[in-house]
């Protein structure tokens, strides 16, 4: 990334013969990349557009691409907000314009490739400045004047970074971290107001951030979603308000990044910033041995998969049998909640096969045969009471025990093999079968092992 300071902003008005509107929306970052894919949404609307970056060249360009699109009028406004002074200028130059913002879109942001010991720290404190200082004080310009109205729209470019340390891109990612928690806070200060906010969380996208950031070689940037797609996804929530727009994709690394400590997301970030071909030590490896390597580990983890969707079936008919011999209520509804998990269980199971293009076709599991013929022997052999009731539990969380393991070893397998979407879903069933491990204990615990005992 690089930043060169023009000597002064400069200011260039565009205006259309178009029917024009009375809505404007300010844009920053608006001659490429998200940007410039929502300035043409809005343009198609027929908005009067007020657009921001550093390049005069690109903003003449971005103009009259815009008025062609529908935009009623275009200010050009050349600033460079990786400087203090930038929003105070930009916004100097609306109001000397007289123009009303009515919809506040903050997409200028950079970062910068590398570990954070050998990268310039003058470009990562204006990559700060930018991301950070610049978007809170436009904020601050433009929401007041939007309060005072009682309406308005602002949208935050947030990133999937926003919810993970990103070794190798870390002051980028804290940024975004910064970008979504003021985003989340001002949604709550303004909950009884008409101006909304809302944070676009966007992955990889195919703009120019890559190669600015020297990053254009790292596995992340090999598979980038389509800005248009991921600005139209921006636009529609903005326009309904919505708190958040996830892009396509996303919710699922969301939901792995809040189910694991910020050492093993990191870890796994780290492995998307590696350069390709990289081993993760700096080196590169042989990529056919990879592929063997892969294939072998890959193969022990659908052996795996196959076993716990055997024992996902194999459980559907033997619950219904351990509710009807267990004598506590509690205990029955417990099964019953339970037995409609583990049809759940092993949807989530088929839709792993169909992530890893693999046919659902379960494995005789030998251990989990072994558990439930173990808890049928012992049902069979005790009479209906708290003494079955307490078998019925020891029978059971050997079971959950069971599954837990191999849940928790697929996990971490799924991990090895970078599956975001796979370890989202196994961690819902792992979450799932350790909460109902730990329900069995509470009602052993509550009365049945006593009433069991006295019953002796």
């Amino acid at each position: 990334m690089q930043f060169e300071r023009p000597p002064s902003p400069s200011f260039t008005n565009h205006n259309s013969k178009r029917m024009k509107t009375t809505q404007t929306a300010l844009i920053t970052g608006a001659t490429s990349g998200i940007g410039l894919e929502l300035a043409l949404l809005f343009a198609e609307q027929g908005y009067n557009l007020v657009i921001v970056a550093r390049n005069e060249q690109k903003l003449a360009e971005t103009a009259s691409r815009l008025k062609a699109a529908g935009a009623s009028d275009v200010l050009e406004i050349s600033a460079d907000l990786s400087y203090p002074d930038g929003p105070q200028q930009v916004y100097d130059e609306v109001k000397r314009n007289n123009r009303q913002i009515h919809v506040l879109v903050n997409d200028a942001g950079a970062g910068e490739y590398g570990a954070f010991a050998q990268t310039s720290l003058e470009e990562e404190l204006a990559i700060i400045q930018l991301n950070i200082a610049s978007l809170v004080h436009l904020t601050k310009l433009v929401l007041r004047d939007m309060l005072e109205r009682n309406e308005g729209k602002i949208l935050q470019l947030a990133s999937i970074a926003s919810y993970q340390p990103t070794p190798l891109l870390a002051v980028y990612a804290a940024t975004k971290a910064f970008v979504l928690s003021f985003t989340d806070a001002l949604i709550n200060e303004l909950k009884d107001t008409n101006v909304t906010m809302t944070a676009l969380i966007p992955g990889a996208t195919d703009t120019d951030f890559f190669i600015r950031a020297h990053a254009e070689n790292t596995k992340a940037a090999q598979q980038k979603d389509n800005p248009a797609e991921v600005a139209k996804v921006g636009f529609e929530a903005l326009m309904k308000g919505e708190p958040h727009a996830i892009a396509k994709g996303m919710r699922s690394q969301i939901v792995m990044s809040s189910l694991f400590s910020n050492q093993r997301v990191a870890a796994m970030a780290r492995k998307q910033m590696e350069q390709v071909g990289s081993n993760g030590n700096g080196h590169h490896s042989n990529g056919n041995g990879n592929r063997m390597k892969e294939a072998g580990f890959q193969g022990l983890f659908m052996k795996e998969l196959k076993d716990i969707y055997w024992a996902e079936k194999a459980l559907i008919q033997a619950i219904p049998k351990m509710k009807e011999n267990a004598s506590s209520p509690e205990l029955e509804a417990a099964f019953e909640k339970h037995l409609t998990e583990t049809y759940e269980h092993a949807v989530r199971l088929e839709h792993i096969f169909r992530a890893m293009s693999e046919k659902a076709v379960p494995e005789t599991c030998e251990a989990m045969k072994g558990l439930l013929t173990e808890a049928e022997e012992l049902m069979n052999k005790l009479s209906k009471g708290f003494v079955r009731d307490a078998a019925i539990i020891a029978a059971a969380q050997k079971i959950e025990h069971y599954e837990i393991a191999s849940y928790g070893t697929l996990l971490a397998f799924a991990m090895q093999l970078e599956k975001p979407e796979v370890m989202s879903l196994l961690e819902a069933t792992l979450h799932e079968e350790k909460g109902a491990d730990q329900k069995l204990t509470e009602i052993a615990e509550s009365y049945v092992n006593e009433e069991a005992a006295d019953g002796e």
